[in-house]
């Protein structure tokens, strides 16, 4: 991605993120955790995804509502039905929903951080492309001596055919 592509696809992420956030601690706190409310609650937060991202044509924004909202609430849920209470994470039966939706909107937070550092500092596009290149070289010029059968050497000796042709020579200087 170049950098605008981050920063507009970081910015759908963490919003929509947000807001599916906010409508899984509402849905829940109104459903009581009853699975058929949750499922016709999913059903209409999911209608209004889709048309997001179809109609819109806003399809990080969409996918992160929908995402953050169904982790939430089906996390929630899957804690809520356990029949011992054992385990006091996030609330144990009696899930915390607040808490839930919170870390997953800090994990997705610190990933869109990460994700613009990586793209402004550490990988950024003329790296990806020299990249790109001296792979696609290195790529090309193992697929010549494979076509010359080097394993052939270690039987026959030296071998018969030259490791590169006038035409892939140039080829070759041309390309790199």
């Amino acid at each position: 991605m170049t950098i605008g592509a981050s920063n507009t696809t970081g910015w759908a992420r963490f919003i929509g993120t947000f807001i599916g956030a906010i409508l899984a601690v509402i849905i829940w706190t109104l459903c009581q955790g009853n699975p058929f409310a949750l499922a016709f609650c999913g059903w209409l937060v999911s209608l209004a995804c889709f048309y997001i991202i179809i109609a819109k044509g806003n399809g990080p924004f969409g996918r992160f509502i929908m995402l953050t909202y169904n982790l939430s609430c089906l996390y929630a849920y899957s804690l809520s039905i356990k029949e011992t209470d054992d385990d006091d994470d996030e609330g144990g039966v009696t899930p915390y929903i607040i808490e839930i939706a919170w870390h997953r909107v800090a994990a997705v937070l610190a990933g869109v951080v990460w994700g613009l550092v990586i793209t402004r500092v550490i990988w950024p596009i003329s790296a990806r492309q020299k990249l790109k290149d001296g792979l696609s070289l290195l790529w090309l010029r193992m697929g010549l001596i494979w076509k010359r059968d080097p394993l052939s050497t270690l039987l026959e000796g030296e071998s018969q055919h030259a490791y590169m042709n006038l035409s892939e020579e140039f080829a070759l200087q041309r390309y790199g």
